[in-house]
């Protein structure tokens, strides 16, 4: 991979796909080859909720990075830090909550995130709203990010493959999901 991370700057959300089996499930169910999302923290660090694992303060990782996006607006970064430091670190990783993908609930367990569940909250805490407000971050995939009109990619590991038509960035959730489904909305 030729991926220069001196381009990253905090807040940048990070979008994975590494062929475990819960990015399987995630990419097969939301139909984009996506299947995890971190936020960089700085200093060689990502902030995330990792598959199994729960929500802390890892080590970088590159190992399969597709792509970098940034958010269009200000974070308050600061003030998502403290959110992080004082709500979100520690909490386990929920299992539960990917259900959510296969509607076999509802919303997932109460003190516990999914990764991408994490980053909505996250970005919310930093007053960023990448999606519409009254969106349930536990009814967030990492393929919402993937789509998200609010966030610009700067690179890519492979943009023929990964990238998305310029008109569909532009579509808010809800028509995107439409646009996937190839349903209309009333």
């Amino acid at each position: 991979m030729n991926f220069d991370a001196s381009i990253l700057k905090p807040g940048d959300v990070l979008l994975y796909f590494t062929h475990d089996f819960i990015d399987d499930v995630i990419a097969e169910k939301t139909g984009k080859p996506v299947g995890h999302i971190e936020v960089y923290a700085g200093d060689g660090k990502s902030m995330a909720s990792r598959n199994g694992i729960g929500v802390n303060v890892y080590p970088l990782r590159l190992d399969g990075l597709i792509c970098v996006r940034r958010p269009d607006g200000e974070l308050d970064f600061a003030t998502g830090m403290d959110w992080f430091n004082t709500v979100a670190n520690g909490q386990g990783y929920d299992f539960e909550g990917l259900l959510t993908f296969a509607c076999i609930t509802t919303h997932g367990h109460e003190g516990q995130m999914f990764c991408s569940e994490f980053a909505l909250n996250f970005f919310r805490a930093c007053g960023f709203q990448p999606f519409n407000s009254d969106q349930p971050s536990y009814e967030t995939s990492p393929r919402d990010f993937w789509i998200c009109g609010r966030l610009e990619t700067i690179w890519s590991s492979n943009q023929e493959l990964y990238g998305t038509p310029r008109g569909f960035y532009a579509c808010p959730i809800p028509q995107a999901l439409a646009m996937l489904c190839n349903l209309s909305h009333s």
